[in-house]
């Protein structure tokens, strides 16, 4: 069995620090440094990548908080100032995902950059930057404790073993940023494959692990299903059918 880790603050003298937002912020800062190297690699402007990151933040961080306060209104409801006490967690992964790819489109368009070329820069960055922030919901958010497991991996809480789902995000997310680096990537290059083709590739995986992770939870459910698979759903079809669109249009561009 596994020991529950939660240190939602770290005192240092007089300061009071959240590890939420302190590991999230070091995720964002880590993510741009490595979304620099790749730009430069690719001839992307730094700039622009400050920009997409900036834009991308701010509306991930402002949509994914607010379908948080929408699911959580009764609490919200008594306590209104907590609305914006973010640095102490409380955010949706897909509301993130949609806010930042809208702020991140509100860029590229303004920029006229390459969209799908710019995206596949960001793949790998975005999911460092995802894996980081799980690990900030492990130590800071108490890791998404789920349902009750007999597995030898469970993570006692209050005595009881359960499925410690934000683990299990940490170590998917890691296993495929290394896919990333070492297969995806490499393939790409190789079969000259579209510009969406790894950031197309990371949502559809991520969005079909998702799904089934969900089944471990134990978030509200409608229809039987959580407010995150019928997410995953959407976001799996999406960009499924981008990158579908993509692979077969730059196919007959080549026949």
């Amino acid at each position: 069995m596994l020991t529950h880790i939660y240190y939602p603050t770290i005192s240092l003298g007089p300061v009071t620090v959240y590890t939420w937002g302190l590991i999230v912020a070091t995720g964002i800062l880590v993510a741009t440094a490595i979304a620099g190297r790749i730009a430069d690699r690719r001839g992307i402007d730094r700039d622009h990548v400050y920009g997409i990151v900036f834009w991308s933040v701010l509306s991930g961080l402002v949509v994914s908080r607010v379908l948080y306060v929408l699911g959580h209104f009764g609490h919200y409801a008594a306590k209104p100032l907590e609305i914006i006490m973010l640095w102490e967690g409380g955010v949706v992964f897909f509301g993130g995902l949609l806010g930042g790819l809208l702020g991140g489109w509100f860029y590229m368009r303004r920029h006229r950059m390459d969209i799908p070329k710019t995206l596949d820069a960001f793949a790998l960055p975005f999911t460092v930057a995802f894996a980081i922030g799980r690990v900030a919901c492990l130590v800071g958010d108490g890791g998404h404790v789920g349902k009750i497991a007999q597995v030898p991996w469970a993570v006692l809480v209050d005595g009881i073993p359960r499925h410690w789902t934000a683990l299990y995000d940490l170590v998917f997310l890691a296993a495929w940023a290394i896919l990333i680096v070492t297969v995806l990537e490499p393939l790409k290059r190789k079969r000259h494959l579209p510009g969406p083709f790894v950031f197309a590739t990371t949502i559809v995986a991520y969005s079909a692990y998702r799904f089934f992770d969900d089944f471990l939870r134990t978030d509200a459910t409608f229809l039987g299903l959580t407010g995150a698979q019928y997410g995953s759903v959407a976001a799996a079809v999406v960009f499924g059918v981008w990158l579908h669109h993509a692979i077969r249009t730059k196919g007959h561009t080549h026949t």
